[in-house]
């Protein structure tokens, strides 16, 4: 899915960590009406709308009987946010954050699989810095498809594969993502932008596997994708032309890598920001770049020039 625990697309804030299934049933009872005790409650009519720091986190209560399917929409102003959906037990179902500018909106589909209030968890992107706002409301509601139910499936196996990712567990987490990309993609089609994070986050699971063919045979393939619906200038474009930097690189192409890895530098910079993680993640790659081919002196000055965004953002999971 990524590269490490973060995935090709998108800087998800890590799930919590499920109550165990040994764990006698009233403290997972008792945790779930914790996380409803401060929550507002999410009802049909006008978009609530709220500020939002770095460190903050907003919880909406979304009660649905089973079969029912709602869409949130998410409408960012000058911050990125990231929404994770729990269930009535107050365990992670899927994370949503399709929409890495700050502005735009993220399009939350819950479905539910058991009568109870579901949870919206919305917090700033890692990274953050700059505060900002976003409106909230349920933009439809209607009884869920198997198609519906298919990509909650997915997205749900996919938060599963995180877990593994952070715990170094690749190769079962590799097994997961093939799963999730086979629920999704005969319901949504090659091209959707879903199936494309998917196709992405296993040419990074293949990355840190060291099977550099079949991570460039995937990132070429969510690249194509991308350029075609997004264009060349958007940031999940150049996200993964990086990546394919890295892998030209690899291959001992250093002369057609760094060109490639600047280009995509400039673009996540220019869209994004000088603190993104993304961006910060492009100058690491560099500065691995300069230190191999010597270039020490260099290779220290983008250190710099990274710890420095490092102490602004705060972001210590990118390094």
């Amino acid at each position: 899915m990524a590269f490490a625990a973060v995935s090709t697309f998108s800087v998800v804030v890590p799930a919590r960590t499920a109550p165990s299934l040994d764990a006698p049933f009233v403290s997972a009872q008792q945790a779930s009406l914790e996380s409803q005790a401060d929550a507002t409650r999410l009802e049909p009519g006008p978009a609530i709308e709220r500020p939002m720091v770095r460190g903050e986190e907003h919880r909406y209560q979304l009660p649905l009987t089973t079969g029912e399917y709602v869409i949130v929409l998410v409408e960012q102003h000058g911050i990125d946010v990231v929404v994770q959906v729990r269930s009535p037990g107050d365990n992670a179902i899927a994370d949503f954050q399709q929409e890495i500018l700050k502005g735009g909106e993220e399009r939350v589909e819950v479905v539910g699989d058991r009568d109870g209030p579901y949870t919206l968890v919305v917090k700033p992107a890692q990274g953050t810095v700059a505060p900002g706002s976003y409106s909230i409301r349920i933009a439809d509601r209607r009884a869920a498809t198997v198609a519906d139910r298919a990509v909650q499936e997915s997205r749900h196996v996919r938060v599963a594969a995180a877990r593994l990712e952070e715990a170094g567990r690749f190769a079962e987490a590799g097994t997961m993502l093939g799963r999730a990309l086979q629920l999704v993609e005969g319901v949504r089609g090659p091209d959707d932008l879903y199936v494309t994070e998917l196709v992405g986050d296993l040419a990074g699971n293949a990355l840190e596997a060291r099977d550099n063919a079949r991570a460039e045979t995937l990132y070429q393939r969510a690249l194509a994708v991308l350029q075609h619906t997004l264009g060349a200038e958007h940031p999940h474009t150049a996200i993964v032309q990086s990546r394919l930097a890295l892998l030209s690189e690899r291959d001992g192409q250093r002369v057609k890598a760094e060109p490639q890895l600047r280009q995509a530098c400039a673009v996540i910079e220019k869209t994004l920001g000088p603190d993104h993680p993304w961006f910060l993640r492009c100058l690491i790659t560099m500065a691995n770049f300069r230190d191999d081919a010597g270039d020490l002196e260099q290779a220290e000055t983008i250190d710099r020039r990274a710890m420095a965004i490092v102490e602004r953002s705060g972001d210590t999971e990118t390094i």
